[in-house]
């Protein structure tokens, strides 16, 4: 989904809505986080200094107002006075206090009291807490006041969404109930409506919401209350509320792949410096992520609005280059990168046609690269760079790799592989000479007949280089010394990827694509499909 740069900081959390009300939301969810986020900064005893918070009767002489001074040169009597009785005015200072990096969960008050409005600003709340919580690490855990206390629901945006959708309650919440939900270590949020929030004097992060304004049609605007706080939010039009509360604005979005699931994933490659795989799934227009840091990592499944031509992930974004009628276009899902939102090409300035295109994309999955606010990918035979504000420029690279810093790709206009910790490999010959830091001479490596390398790194202290066999689909790691076979793989489909700096291998298998850990030879992440 196409978001407006203002909106594509909760891009992730938007994406499970059907785009037109991802954009009419937008009004809300911008001013709510606002809302939300200065309840993490605020008056207290410690922390950096953040300005000052009103007036208070107690201080230091460096905080005492101006006329206090003043009153102390024109009537020093009356200023000696007011001193001995506290009356003196100081400037109260504000510190900012530490955000907490703990998950966030929130209670939702689904009963009678919040039905309409109320419901559309619990939505826009849900889309701002659960990027708060994506960007700690952690997924959104909601409760519904009336189901069993402890029964928290979390998962992906879309799960979370369309769970919320399908809660209601034809009775008011009990005040009583929250009290069985506290104890864990998350950050608990309640959205509620006034009735329940006058059961709750002083609560903390209780964001109350109710109709404001009314035309023809309904309701057009709806306080909202948090702290001391209040805002009016404008509503979205009828026809969008409706399909909003209905769930009918409700994309199918991330899935989880399995064994026996009906996903695709093909071309599966590392692209960037995070440890995230990237593939594409069912089709030319649905790419599958994989976050390969722990063995309950599950992938996500993005909905793109063309043909992914190339595809990277930068940082936490996942960037797409997409072809859509007769142009190019940069699709980014996680916050903006850079004016690469602007870009587009015509598929006539690189001198190819919609069909070339489309036909890379059933053959491969291309990279992208980052350099100097514009995109470096290979289309066809050719390197080229798309920037939002000049015209596509081809480049002379024939080897591009992803560099230490995401605007920093390492380039070559020569054949060679970029390898690991600042390795290279150069054709000469019947040989491949690796270039180390760390030695004067270059040390050649052979490989079997039939086999391409397509990786470099060091295993066992040794320059590693990977080939990869098209006949038998086998995989094997040549040193100096001599060559064998990656154990426990064999019928490998496709070139396997090499993250560019961590020894993990992507194998794609019948059915599924491996992971290994080549320090060990160990399966650490699997991503399933069926074809």
């Amino acid at each position: 989904m196409q978001l407006p740069p203002g909106l594509q900081p909760w891009g992730e959390a938007l994406a499970p809505l059907d785009p037109e009300l991802a954009i009419a939301l937008g009004p809300l969810v911008r001013q709510l986080d606002q809302l939300i986020t200065r309840q993490d900064v605020g008056s207290g005893t410690h922390g950096p200094l953040d300005g000052y918070d009103g007036i208070t009767r107690h201080g230091s002489p460096a905080r005492l107002l101006i006329s206090e001074w003043a009153l102390a040169d024109a009537v020093p009597d009356e200023f000696l006075r007011r001193a001995a009785n506290a009356e003196l005015l100081y400037l109260e200072p504000a510190y900012q206090q530490d955000r907490q990096r703990a998950g966030v969960a929130v209670l939702i008050d689904c009963g009678p009291d919040q039905l309409g409005a109320g419901r559309l600003v619990q939505l826009a709340a849900l889309i701002v807490l659960l990027r708060r919580a994506t960007a700690r690490g952690h997924e959104l855990s909601i409760g519904i006041l009336g189901d069993e206390p402890g029964a928290w629901q979390g998962g992906e945006p879309t799960a979370v969404l369309a769970n919320w959708v399908t809660a209601r309650r034809a009775e008011e919440p009990d005040p009583a109930e929250i009290e069985h939900w506290e104890g864990g270590d998350e950050e608990l949020w309640v959205l509620a409506g006034p009735r329940l929030a006058k059961q709750l004097p002083g609560r903390r992060r209780l964001l109350v919401s109710r109709e404001a304004a009314w035309g023809d049609d309904g309701p057009t605007a709806a306080e909202v209350r948090l702290g001391g706080d209040r805002i009016e939010l404008a509503l979205p039009r009828r026809d969008l509320a409706i399909r909003a509360l209905r769930g009918a604005a409700l994309q199918a979005g991330p899935a989880v792949a399995t064994a026996s699931g009906g996903g695709r994933t093909r071309f599966a490659a590392f692209t960037g410096a995070p440890r995230r795989l990237l593939a594409r799934g069912n089709d030319l227009a649905e790419l599958v992520a994989l976050t390969v840091e722990s063995e309950s990592a599950k992938p996500r499944h993005y909905r793109l609005g063309g043909t992914v031509v190339a595809a990277a992930v930068f940082s936490r974004r996942v960037v797409a280059l997409v072809l859509i009628g007769q142009s190019l276009q940069v699709e980014v899902i996680g916050k903006v990168l850079g004016r690469l939102d602007r870009l587009s090409v015509q598929v006539s300035e690189l001198r190819l046609t919609v069909a070339d295109l489309n036909d890379l994309a059933a053959r491969d999955l291309p990279p992208l690269y980052f350099s100097a606010g514009a995109l470096i990918c290979p289309l066809g035979d050719r390197w080229w760079r798309l920037h939002p504000t000049e015209p596509p420029e081809e480049l002379p690279v024939v080897a591009v790799a992803a560099g230490h810093k995401l605007d920093e790709p390492r380039t070559s206009t020569e054949p060679v592989i970029f390898g690991q910790n600042d390795l290279i490999a150069r054709h000469d010959g019947d040989a491949w000479l690796i270039s180390p830091q760390d030695q004067r001479a270059d040390i050649p490596i052979h490989v079997p007949p039939g086999a391409k390398p397509f990786g470099l790194l060091t295993l066992e202290r040794s320059p590693t280089l990977l080939c990869f066999t098209p006949a038998d689909g086998t995989i094997q790691l040549c040193t100096l010394t001599d060559d064998r076979a990656l154990p426990h793989f064999s019928g490998v489909l496709r070139t396997p990827s090499l993250h560019p700096f961590a020894p993990l291998l992507a194998i794609e298998l019948e059915h599924r694509v491996d992971v290994v850990d080549l320090t060990d030879n160990t399966l650490v992440a699997t991503l399933r499909g069926d074809e």
